[in-house]
Order: structure tokens, then sequence, then C-alpha cells
């Protein structure tokens, strides 16, 4: 989101107030949505999946992922395959099923 003012107002007082009350708000709503993702993206990994995964079998893939640091060595080769191999198989489904899924968008958007 681009602020354009009139430049016919740059001399005025009101410019500056416009421009500083549009940074503000464009700034609000980026805090807002920070506040209000963090904790979800936090019980998503933290609490959720820790917690009702019984066993290392049953972990999901972001916690399987944060498992492969050990005590003195991070081993990022693994992390980025394992999260590449998590990720391609979520855009292959979606390519595979792209033709029903814009059906479904599409008819979900019809009143």
């Amino acid at each position: 989101m681009i602020l354009v003012l009139d430049p016919s107002e740059a001399g005025t007082a009101a410019y500056g107030w416009l421009a500083m009350r549009a940074a503000m708000r464009r700034l609000t709503r980026l805090v807002t949505r920070g506040i209000c993702v963090a904790p979800l993206a936090w019980f998503s990994l933290g609490i959720a999946a820790t917690t009702f995964t019984f066993g290392d079998a049953s972990h999901a893939l972001t916690v399987g992922i944060s498992l492969f640091q050990g005590g003195f060595l991070v081993d990022f080769g693994q992390m980025a395959a394992a999260s590449l191999t998590g990720i391609a198989l979520v855009d292959l489904i979606a390519l595979f099923a792209q033709r029903h899924l814009v059906r479904g968008v599409a008819h979900g958007g019809v009143n």
C-alpha cells in the first residue's frame, strides 16, 4: 500500500499530518497482525505439536525438524532437506488438486 497525496498540498501543514497519520495507521495494522499471529504460530509448534503427540514416530514435521539440533551441533543441511521435502509434498498435492481448489474458492465466493 503506497501513500499517494496531491502534490499541490505539499506546502501546507496538513500534508505532513496526513502522511504521519497514514504511516501510523499502516504501522498499527502491521503490529496488530503480528500480535495476533505470533501466539498462533507458537501454539502450532511449541504447545500443540509437542504436547499432543506421543513418542518420536508421531511428531509433526516442524517438531521433527526442530529436534535435529544436538547438544553441540546443528545440522542445517538435514534441516533444510527435511523442510524442503515437507514443502515439496504439500506443493505437489496443491498442484494436482489446483483445479478443485480454485473451483471451490470460486463457488464459495458466489452469493
